[in-house]
């Protein structure tokens, strides 16, 4: 790719990302079930990628970022609705957690992380008010692309699609309390994986 494609952490800007997803994309054979999973950085604070020269100059901070990321998303799902595919894929679109607050941006009260689902089928609805938490993709990623799970549950997940409450609604408030909890297993596993990682450091 191109120098002004570089991002950050070594990957690429997000309009970089897009084309090589497009290019993927037509890699799959067409007439059998696919899943593209693509994961963006140019918002990720501090290092956020700003050298595409798509990107306009509004607020000279990292809301302009926040702009151009947009409308780099904007236009491939303007371009993924174009194709013949469309018609039977469902797009999915997470945040993994709300912005940063940066010094002269006001900040939100009590602000969300944005998650939208994109052409479910029909029979698939979900309750735009149901309280979950990230645990709860895992069952709803596997439903929404039609792979059947009893009891509509992951691990502590539970799926969006069900009526059933997911632990956050069931537990309340001390659902956080609750998951925050050390795990000894968890512990080693992790420091298993630093060990590892480590050995590929210079």
């Amino acid at each position: 790719k191109e120098e002004t494609d570089k991002g950050v952490f070594g990957g690429i800007t997000d309009r970089g990302l897009y084309e090589i997803a497009k290019e993927q994309i037509y890699e799959f054979k067409q007439d059998e079930p696919f899943l593209l999973t693509l994961f963006s950085l140019d918002t990720h604070e501090t290092s956020f990628s700003y050298s595409h020269q798509a990107c306009k100059t509004y607020f000279g901070d990292l809301r302009d970022q926040y702009i151009c990321s947009d409308a780099a998303v904007y236009e491939f799902v303007e371009w993924l609705k174009k194709q013949l595919f469309w018609e039977n894929t469902t797009l999915i679109i997470v945040g993994d957690h709300p912005a940063y607050i940066y010094k002269g941006i006001k900040e939100t009260p009590n602000p969300k992380i944005y998650n939208v689902f994109l052409n479910l089928p029909q029979k698939m609805p979900i309750n735009p008010n149901k309280d979950f938490s990230t645990m709860d993709f895992a069952p709803t990623f596997l439903e929404s692309i039609g792979i059947k799970i009893e009891p509509r549950a992951y691990g502590l997940g539970r799926s969006l699609f069900s009526k059933e409450p997911t632990l956050s609604e069931s537990l309340g408030d001390s659902f956080n309390d609750m998951v925050q909890q050390k795990s000894v297993l968890y512990s080693n596993l992790a420091k298993a994986q630093t060990a590892e990682s480590s050995k590929f450091k210079s």
